[in-house]
């Protein structure tokens, strides 16, 4: 099975302890254990518990053995949950977008509010994705730098950094020069010495 799938045939089909009953089988339904909810989102028991602390995923109950229970459905909402999170949305930015259709009085008015969060998402996201294809192609770059740095013979060591053409190059990014510590290229090609 690969990583964050979970097929119907791995599925716990753990009975459901509802409070004043004594375990019918009318009472049983597949329910997901924490286990299955770890593997379904290929993430940690910790990171279950954490997001069903901020209440952003729900129990339905617990197992006769005590065991925490969780509905199918919830397993897609905290695999949503896990990508925001990539993405870098704050708990409070995830609660809004979950919770705003349950806040709206009408079909309309929660379209129309869900669609605002969404756009001014999607913005944010387009600027994250620019900085991180940027990022990437100057680690890239870097990566090939360092293999000359991996080479260089100066008997002055590391303080032959302060005086090696490689960070003064155009071409070298500005990332490379900030993790070597060494000073970037003048801006505007200004004096040489």
């Amino acid at each position: 099975m690969r990583a964050g799938s979970l097929s119907g045939s791995s599925m716990s089909s753990v009975p459901l302890r509802k409070p004043g009953t004594r375990g019918n089988k009318a009472d049983e339904a597949p329910h997901l254990t924490l286990k299955d909810m770890v593997r379904g989102a290929g993430t940690t028991a910790r990171a279950v518990r954490f997001y069903e602390e901020q209440g952003l995923i729900r129990t339905v109950g617990r197992s006769p053995g005590g065991h925490r229970l969780f509905a199918v459905e919830e397993l897609g909402k905290l695999r949503l949950i896990l990508e925001l999170r990539t993405c870098g949305f704050s708990i409070e930015e995830i609660r809004e977008i979950l919770e705003a259709k349950g806040r709206c009085g009408t079909v309309r008015e929660a379209a129309l509010v869900i669609q605002g969060l969404l756009a001014r998402h999607v913005e944010e996201l387009r600027r994250k994705i620019a900085t991180i294809e940027r990022l990437g192609r100057e680690f890239c770059t870097s990566i090939s730098l360092l293999d000359r740095c991996l080479h260089c013979t100066d008997p002055r060591g590391a303080g032959a950094c302060t005086t090696c053409d490689l960070p003064r190059s155009p071409e070298t990014p500005h990332s490379f020069c900030q993790i070597w510590a060494v000073l970037p290229p003048p801006k505007g090609g200004g004096p040489s010495t």
